[in-house]
């Protein structure tokens, strides 16, 4: 369990992104090696139409550009570590926009390969439930994404994610006037106080431009 919170500052184009490293089970717990966010990357290309000997048509992929994205997820370790180090992210067609890149080619791909690896359960009416929730970040923009893989765009300046969800949106909504990594210090420690699956050993960055960029 864990709680993963955003702030979004759109004047300076940077995101703020924390998390607690807590990890727990039934009766137990312990500390995280490593943040429970990551870069990942990806790919955008432009598509261009090419006329083969025969007369046909083949669609290849010019132009390619390498990006990253930065993923967070909080609920089943299984399915974020294989997020992580195992999923290759999807190429995108550069003139898509992310959305349509989420729900088209990235959200189906997570799914599809989960459910092939035995990492997809099956929830409440038979739908998709990975026990997991995650937040995309990308392009100064938060994508929320839940259990079942679908998403929806919020237009808060903040979102939370994990088990402390609750206690965090309550201290985001009252320490306006504190800087915006000082709030997911204070939203973090109020968490790890109140609820017993989220400590108050934290990480918490600021994502600007370059941390999308590949070198």
């Amino acid at each position: 369990m864990t709680v993963i919170i955003t702030i979004q500052d759109p004047e300076k184009d940077v995101v703020y992104l924390g998390a607690d490293r807590m990890i727990s089970n039934t009766v137990t717990k312990s500390v995280s090696s490593c943040p429970k966010f990551f870069k990942k990357q990806f790919n955008t290309y432009t598509a261009e139409t090419v006329l083969n000997e025969d007369g046909s048509e083949d669609i290849v992929k010019s132009d390619v550009v390498e990006h990253y994205l930065i993923f967070a997820g909080a609920g089943s370790d299984s399915v974020n570590s294989y997020i992580q180090y195992a999923f290759r992210f999807p190429d995108k067609i550069e003139s898509d926009t992310f959305e349509t890149y989420l729900l088209l080619d990235l959200l189906p791909s997570i799914r599809e390969e989960l459910d092939a690896v035995g990492l997809m359960k099956t929830g409440d009416g038979g739908c998709n439930d990975t026990e997991a929730n995650f937040l995309i970040i990308y392009d100064g923009q938060v994508y929320p994404v839940f259990r079942d893989l679908g998403y929806s765009p919020s237009s808060e300046e903040y979102n939370v994610i994990g088990v402390g969800s609750e206690i965090a949106y309550g201290s985001l909504y009252s320490t306006k006037e504190l800087s915006p990594m000082e709030r997911i210090r204070v939203a973090i420690g109020a968490c790890s106080y109140h609820c017993l699956f989220v400590d108050d050993n934290m990480d918490i960055i600021q994502i600007t431009d370059d941390d999308y960029l590949v070198e």
